[in-house]
């Protein structure tokens, strides 16, 4: 009894017989509704309680059905993953950051010339006002003395010398200025145009996931009604085949080969299979999927 609560707990959960070697009674057999055969290649187990056919349809065929869902649910969350319009909002990140990059540096070289600027501004502005106060006092008519009248007038001489030489500097630094200002711009221009291109990639990005949402709730509900048509052994034996297979559970096999992993069986093993019962559960011996045969 011990024995045959294990193996009915077995096949409950989708696992394999024991192997070959492993003997069983026939009060046991019997009892399970199993049948067991080892090929040359793949592993054969007779499930109890899976239908041959349901209304003139292999109950296998169920099993691709459930597995080309799988395979799309797959898909989908592929393509939500490497959405080509969040590859391009991507690139736009780099370019921006590339940009600010290239930006932060000439922002850096024209606030020092800005700097420089001031300064000259300054200067100017407090040499004016010497200038103002010398002429002031020259024309005032106090200064009577020639000595001093002439050494007033070398003073504003001199000081508009450096008003001068303070002008020539600060046109130089004007010079100096357009070429940064003029990359300023450019990289203004450049980031409304790289902004206004990911506005565009993040609507058409929420466009594309509500499409893929809603397929995906399509294939599941879908995917729903295929599982609850399956023999629970059955089904239990493909989830089992599929965890270990990365998703893929059962494929078929067409003129010989396994659409799995597209290798071909040879004709002894096939011969074999032709002459299995309907409802033997074949595995591929290379990738270890259900196979589905339609003979």
């Amino acid at each position: 009894m011990t024995l045959l609560l294990l193996l009915l707990n077995n096949l409950r959960f989708g696992q394999t017989l024991p192997s070959p070697q492993f003997k069983l009674n026939h009060c046991v057999r019997a009892a399970l509704g199993i049948k067991e055969a080892q090929g040359t290649l793949g592993r054969t187990v007779l499930l109890r309680g899976c239908k041959a056919t349901v209304k003139g349809v292999s109950a296998f065929d169920g099993l691709i059905d459930l597995q080309n869902s799988d395979t799309e649910l797959a898909q989908l969350s592929h393509r939500a993953a490497h959405l080509p319009e969040q590859l391009k909002l991507n690139e736009c990140d780099a370019a921006l950051i590339a940009l600010q990059g290239r930006l932060a540096s000439t922002s850096r070289d024209r606030d020092v010339l800005t700097e420089r600027q001031e300064a000259f501004e300054h200067q100017l502005v407090q040499v004016d006002s010497k200038i103002l106060a010398a002429e002031k006092q020259l024309y005032s008519g106090s200064v009577t003395a020639s000595r001093e009248l002439q050494a007033l007038e070398a003073d504003i001489a001199s000081l508009k010398k450096h008003r001068s030489d303070l002008e020539d500097h600060e046109l130089e630094v004007l010079v100096a200025c357009e070429p940064l200002d003029t990359k300023l711009a450019e990289g203004d221009r450049q980031r409304a145009v790289i902004d206004e291109q990911a506005k565009e990639l993040h609507t058409a990005k929420a466009e594309a996931m509500v499409a893929i949402e809603r397929e995906t709730q399509r294939v599941t509900t879908q995917r729903t009604t295929q599982r609850a048509a399956i023999e629970a052994a059955l089904l239990a034996r493909f989830d089992a085949v599929a965890r270990a297979n990365r998703g893929v559970g059962a494929a078929r096999l067409e003129h010989g080969t396994c659409m799995g992993c597209r290798i071909k069986l040879p004709s002894v093993e096939i011969d074999r299979i032709r002459h299995l019962a309907a409802d033997a559960v074949y595995t591929c011996e290379e990738c270890g999927v259900i196979l589905v045969r339609n003979f």
